[in-house]
């Protein structure tokens, strides 16, 4: 999944834990497993693109944006705001795609070569993240009141 996805995911994640008073290392480790979940999902990533460095630079910009936006002018609480980086982290792998070198360092699991990574073409696997996004974006705003 992007990492924008991620981290509107793993926001509404923590908004919906930290509402009912889970620890925040609970709320840590279930953005942890939550990026697992979702990396199971068939759904398209940009790595095998012509164009990736600039799809991961796009990526990983709106998902800061998200973060720094949910916080400074939505007012979200800081665990919500952490949740969501915390279930992007995972995808601070995918930078390397800006390096002009070919070898690809994976260093979470669910993006090692055999882990059952959810894999599917650019127009399902885009709408499977759209999804999600929507989803997660509605979860926050109930959450909220």
């Amino acid at each position: 999944m992007w990492v924008i996805t991620h981290t509107l995911s793993g926001m509404a994640l923590g908004i919906v834990l930290g509402g009912r008073g889970v620890s925040w290392w609970a709320i840590v480790a279930a953005a942890l497993l939550f990026h697992i979940v979702l990396d199971l999902v068939p759904h398209w990533d940009y790595v095998r693109t012509d164009r990736s460095a600039l799809w991961a630079v796009a990526d990983v910009a709106g998902a800061l944006a998200v973060l720094v936006g949910a916080r400074l002018v939505g007012g979200f609480e800081w665990t919500v705001v952490m949740a969501g980086a915390v279930s992007a982290l995972p995808d601070i792998d995918i930078l390397n795609a800006l390096w002009p070198s070919k070898k690809r360092i994976r260093l979470f699991p669910s993006h090692w070569s055999g882990f059952p990574h959810g894999s599917a073409p650019p127009l399902p696997g885009i709408l499977v993240q759209v999804l999600v996004a929507i989803v997660s974006v509605i979860v926050l705003a109930v959450a909220r009141g």
